[in-house]
């Protein structure tokens, strides 16, 4: 297959693409990624990611006592009076097993 990376700013040269056959992969805030396929096989371009992985945990010591935390950074560092439970999410490329 064949990837144009369309900047946002030159974002009419999209329907440009369009017409050569090129689809819309993905995009963001600054960029269009559009992609061909050329063989006469199936397309077997992996998709765009669509969602997050992200885990949240409750702990508990044996005297009843709950594991709270403050973020540094991220939607949720609210302050010093902001406290949470454990949360996280995975990064787009992020290897969990490591």
């Amino acid at each position: 297959g064949i990837w144009v990376k369309i900047p946002a700013e030159k974002a009419s040269h999209v329907p440009v693409a369009a017409s050569l056959g090129f689809f819309c992969h993905h995009a963001n805030a600054n960029v269009f990624m559009m992609a061909r396929w050329l063989p006469s096989t199936p397309c077997t371009l992996p998709h765009n990611a669509s969602h997050y992985i992200g885990v949240g945990v409750a702990v508990v010591d044996k005297h009843d006592r709950i594991l709270v935390v403050q973020e540094k950074t991220g939607p949720a560092a609210r302050g010093k009076d902001f406290w949470k439970v454990p949360t996280g999410l995975v990064d787009a490329g992020e290897d969990i097993a490591k």
